[in-house]
């Protein structure tokens, strides 16, 4: 068997960083840009009226972001107000307040400040009235893909 010239080895050697590149970059790609999104960050804003109002709304469970949301305990609440939390994706962000002694907006937005925001569902409501923001967050989405329209409900 022959010996490789030194330019052949340095051309092989150099076919072999190239192709390590390729399979990093490759790699990358599946697992991080074009991965799809598994859970959303959710803020719930609470706008109007006057005085102190009790809240209910859907939050994540955890650690596992995959998990169906959990109705979080009741809470009293003075406006504005706001919380974040987490939300599957296609899983029901939902913001409830039973009866509002004076008219209240709900606002649910998806990924707030992180420069793919967008308005999930908004809602107001007359005093006496129940106001309820619901929406349900998108599936099948990437990091590098343009967001989906949602469909408030």
């Amino acid at each position: 068997m022959k010996a490789l010239s030194p330019a052949m080895r340095t051309v092989l050697a150099s076919l072999g960083v190239v192709g390590l590149v390729a399979v990093s970059y490759v790699t990358y790609l599946l697992t991080v840009v074009y991965r799809p999104i598994d859970a959303y960050s959710i803020t719930y804003q609470v706008t109007g009226g006057s005085g102190p109002v009790s809240v209910e709304y859907s939050q994540g469970t955890g650690a596992d972001r995959t998990q169906a949301p959990t109705p979080a305990p009741a809470a009293s609440i003075t406006p504005p107000w706001s919380t974040e939390v987490i939300i599957p994706a296609g899983a029901e962000a939902k913001i409830a307040i039973a009866t509002p002694p004076a008219g209240l907006t709900c606002v649910i937005i998806q990924d707030k400040g992180r420069g793919r925001e967008r308005v999930l569902a908004s809602r107001t409501a007359e005093p006496g009235q129940p106001l309820v923001c619901t929406a349900r967050t998108p599936t099948g989405e990437t990091l590098n893909a343009a967001p989906a329209r949602p469909t408030p409900r």
